[in-house]
């Protein structure tokens, strides 16, 4: 991962925990998401280029991941989403989607699933449990 600076367009940084490619990041103030082919989610602070924590229980590539202040949702070719406590690294809560994740988002109420069967999944966020699937389209859907 390079850190690039919007003004000056200079590589500030260059973020090196990963072993393979990463395929989904987001960043917000000074914190940083990563993941990839390697299976590994790492928390970064910018300010210092240090990797905090490195969070692991996924079995294949992750594809995509969200977080808020408290939690990381992460989605895998292992077709499992994850729900980890930002806080303490732990996996709290992994659902089963029987197929590879493509892509998610979540808020306050609603986690929305896409993955390879063409389907979109929609949870609540509370319980964790799929509300509803969503069915129609005729390629896997590759971003919510």
């Amino acid at each position: 991962l390079r850190l690039w600076s919007t003004e000056t367009g200079q590589c500030l940084s260059v973020l090196t925990a990963h072993t393979a490619a990463v395929l989904c990041h987001q960043f917000v103030d000074y914190g940083l998401a990563s993941a990839g082919a390697d299976g590994a989610i790492k928390i970064w602070d910018t300010r210092t280029g240090t990797c905090h924590r490195t969070l692991l229980g996924h079995q294949d590539t992750i594809s995509c991941l969200q977080f808020d202040d408290n939690r990381i949702i992460t989605g895998s070719f292992d077709e499992t989403v994850k729900i980890w406590d930002l806080r303490t690294g732990n996996c709290l809560k992994t659902l089963s989607i029987h197929n590879p994740i493509t892509s998610l988002c979540f808020n306050e109420a609603h986690l929305v699933v896409s993955s390879r069967d063409r389907a979109i999944k929609l949870f609540d966020t509370r319980t964790f449990t799929q509300q509803r699937s969503l069915v129609g389209h005729t390629d896997p859907v590759q971003c919510v």
